[in-house]
């Protein structure tokens, strides 16, 4: 697994920067357990880029360890994560994501 996040290294940072750079972008996150253990999974996209993390705290210490939305000077949306603070925009996202797969050229 090492060898393998090193060689996305490069990829991931240009991820994190097209994400930090956007006007706005969706950041959300959901808990799941692995060998017993409980971790969060991290999502912060825009309609061109996703990115994924997981990190062992939800909320804010994640996404301070994650570096996007700290650094991230646009909109914030999301259904509810109290964690973005002053960037959280109106809590839209299930509309949007319903738009989105209206009117997306892409099948589902």
């Amino acid at each position: 697994m090492g060898t393998c996040h090193a060689q996305l290294a490069e990829a991931e940072a240009a991820i994190n920067l097209g994400v930090i750079e956007a006007g706005a972008a969706l950041f959300d996150e959901t808990g799941a357990r692995l060998g017993g253990k409980r971790f969060w999974l991290r999502v912060e996209s825009t309609p061109r880029l996703t990115f994924y993390a997981t990190h062992p705290k939800p909320g804010t210490e994640a996404m301070g360890a994650l570096g996007v939305l700290p650094a991230f000077r646009g909109r914030a949306v999301h259904d509810g994560l109290t964690s973005c603070g002053r960037k959280m925009g109106t809590e839209l996202a299930p509309l949007v994501r319903g738009l989105a797969a209206r009117v997306s050229p892409t099948p589902r």
